[in-house]
């Protein structure tokens, strides 16, 4: 009973979301029954407005529903994910790198980690992929948190120019996230068939940099980061991991104790192919 009375208050809710999205647009639709449906058309209305005032109302309801949902996932616990040193003991023979403790590699959902901060790979324009539904992680981050993400990242954006410039991170609230921050980076985009130029293997590397000073400048010290500039802006995969790993490592020799005793960044990986290029880096 208690189920379907959840599913019915859910349904309601998305009822709402959509009439007032609709409103922005010119779109005349049916809302389908199917709350899996009705989602679909919510998150993908989302996903194509531009960064318009929404009411209070209009935000609780979305919390109200996001929350919700969310209850129905497995949340993974920054606690529950081992360190390299654990999962990796014979990389403490090598030496290959200083600072196994503080430094993870897990594969699975940024947006069902309990953690102080997640990485977005985003572009330069900063306000998330305006493409319905799209597999990016752009496009899944700014669909969990919810419509205040957008504009947060516009009113940032402003303040900036307008262009959020490759290597370079900013810092938001993570609204209906389980984790406490969101920090967006911008990766180079490496054009098919070239390899990386010098610059782009900079900017890359200031990325990871730029995303730790971050962290630590707003008082948070857990991070979960993907691999940045894997995907559809093309960089070699192995090339990349290498660049992560070594950044984070040196990066966190350069800290004090204190920081060094609580930092811990998680690199994050959505598949076994690209957890696998990660592997292969490490045991070489």
């Amino acid at each position: 009973m208690h189920s379907s009375i959840n599913i019915n208050k859910q349904s309601e809710r998305l009822d709402f979301l959509i009439q007032v999205l609709l409103k922005e647009t010119n779109y005349r639709i049916n809302i389908p029954d199917d709350i899996r449906q009705k989602h679909m058309i919510y998150k993908s209305l989302c996903n194509m407005r531009s960064p318009y005032p929404l009411s209070e109302q209009f935000f609780q309801i979305e919390k109200d529903y996001l929350q919700e949902r969310l209850k129905s996932y497995r949340i993974t616990n920054i606690n529950e994910i081992q360190p390299l040193s654990f999962t990796h003991p014979f990389l403490l023979e090598t030496k290959k790198y200083k600072n196994l403790n503080n430094i993870c590699l897990w594969k699975g959902d940024i947006t069902k980690l309990k953690i102080d901060a997640i990485v977005n790979a985003g572009n330069s324009d900063g306000l998330g992929c305006f493409v319905p539904s799209h597999v990016c992680i752009d496009n899944q981050i700014h669909s969990e948190a919810g419509a205040g993400l957008r504009l947060e990242c516009y009113e940032y954006m402003k303040k900036i120019g307008g262009v959020l410039k490759d290597g370079e991170a900013m810092i938001t609230n993570a609204y209906n996230l389980p984790c406490k921050r969101i920090i967006q980076t911008v990766g180079p985009c490496v054009e098919s068939g070239y390899q990386p130029s010098k610059r782009q293997k900079e900017d890359l590397e200031n990325c990871y940099t730029n995303c730790l000073k971050l962290l630590l400048k707003n008082n948070l010290y857990s991070i979960a980061i993907p691999a940045i500039s894997t995907g559809l802006y093309g960089f070699p995969k192995d090339l990349a991991a290498k660049i992560a790993l070594s950044k984070i490592d040196e990066f966190i020799s350069g800290l004090n104790d204190e920081n060094k005793n609580k930092i811990k960044v998680v690199i994050n990986v959505y598949d076994q192919q690209n957890l696998k290029v990660y592997e292969d880096v490490i045991s070489e």
